[in-house]
């Protein structure tokens, strides 16, 4: 049994985990949206802990073609174990940037 489990069986702890996207940076023709986790503790309304850690950077990059709508996206992550995020990112992408 992990820490979490221990936590959330003998108290009234509760955790949040969010996936955020930063602000756009544009070099020539990417755009990279610094992608982040929010994860926050809660016991009964007061907030213990809250950190906020890199996970990857997402690429937009416009391909050499004729037509200037085409698009590569690629993921690069920080660490290896932070691949189990890559559906998250995407539905978060989609869901904010891509109305």
């Amino acid at each position: 049994m992990d820490i979490k489990e221990k936590i959330k069986e003998n108290d009234d702890f509760s955790f949040y985990d969010e996936i955020i996207l930063g602000d756009e940076i544009i070099i020539e023709n990417k755009i990279i949206h610094p992608v982040y986790i929010a994860s926050i503790i809660f016991y009964n309304e007061y907030v213990p802990s809250a950190t906020i850690d890199p996970l990857a950077f997402l690429f937009k990059e416009k391909l050499k073609k004729k037509n200037d709508t085409e698009y590569e996206y690629y993921l690069i992550f920080f660490d290896d174990d932070y691949e189990k995020y890559t559906k998250e990112i995407i539905k978060k992408y989609n869901e904010k940037l891509e109305y």
